[in-house]
């Protein structure tokens, strides 16, 4: 026959297994547990405190876990497993829903942030593109303009009208007299002299500018020429209405080129 245990061992083992269950559910905080399975269960404590090798953590809801080298000793004020259930249960429930008129506005706002990334992305593409091709054939990017025999005849006669009422209004000034036929071919002449240079340096050399060299080649004939054309014929005489006439005419000619930068703009 078999022996049947008696009644109180049946008691007792089974006092034994609920208390082992009790305490593995409701101490997630045990004696021995080290630091960071502590944070694991219960996160960043509210503060710290630490003196040599013994550190106390203190959290919000009041609960205090006393540490010895890393090691859990004591855990006062843990509150019962069913209220931390029921808190995380009630942390879940907290999280915030999403109407669908606010998830339509959130695709809305991703949509635009979308084809407003696209867009960039096509204009540093033409950009870079551009650069491209202006490293790959500059001399068909840093072409000059086409001549436009209209706009050269028009400049060329109002640089010589400018020219010569510099010419006649600084030869006054020095008390010398010019003829107004003199004056008008000094005036031809040093636009003629200067256009010449100018133009063959874009041709011959390539230079949008000559650095003043047209102005300087055109003084020294027009001090030529006015010396010839004077009735006093003075190398002085000559070189002072030369010099006063070409500030002049620089001076009123870049004012006159603001002015029009200015009115067609």
């Amino acid at each position: 026959m078999k022996k049947r245990l008696p009644h109180r061992s049946w008691n007792l083992i089974a006092t034994i297994f609920l208390f082992f269950a009790v305490v593995g559910k409701a101490e997630l905080v045990a004696p021995g547990m080290a630091r960071i399975h502590v944070l694991q269960e219960l996160g960043e404590p509210a503060s710290a405190m630490s003196r040599g090798g013994i550190e106390v953590l203190a959290y919000r809801n009041g609960a205090k876990i006393t540490l010895v080298d890393g090691l859990v000793t004591e855990a006062v004020g843990l509150p019962p497993p069913s209220d931390r259930e029921n808190a995380a249960e009630t942390k879940i429930a907290a999280q915030p829903v999403i109407s669908a008129e606010e998830q339509a506005i959130i695709a809305a706002e991703e949509a635009a942030l979308s084809q407003q990334g696209a867009e960039q992305q096509v204009r540093i593409e033409q950009i870079l593109s551009e650069l491209e091709n202006r490293h790959s054939n500059p001399r068909a990017n840093l072409a000059p303009p086409k001549f436009n025999l209209v706009t050269f005849l028009a400049g060329f006669l109002i640089n010589t009208i400018v020219t010569l009422l510099a010419v006649k209004l600084t030869s006054k000034y020095w008390g010398y007299e010019i003829l107004w036929g003199s004056i008008a071919i000094v005036a031809i002449v040093d636009n003629a002299v200067r256009t010449a240079v100018s133009m063959g340096g874009k041709l011959l050399l390539g230079m949008p500018t000559v650095f003043y060299a047209d102005e300087a080649i055109s003084a020294i004939v027009m001090v030529m020429l006015v010396r010839k054309m004077s009735t006093s014929q003075s190398l002085n005489q000559a070189i002072q209405i030369t010099m006063t006439t070409k500030v002049f005419t620089i001076v009123a000619g870049s004012f006159f080129v603001t002015m029009f930068l200015q009115l067609f703009s």
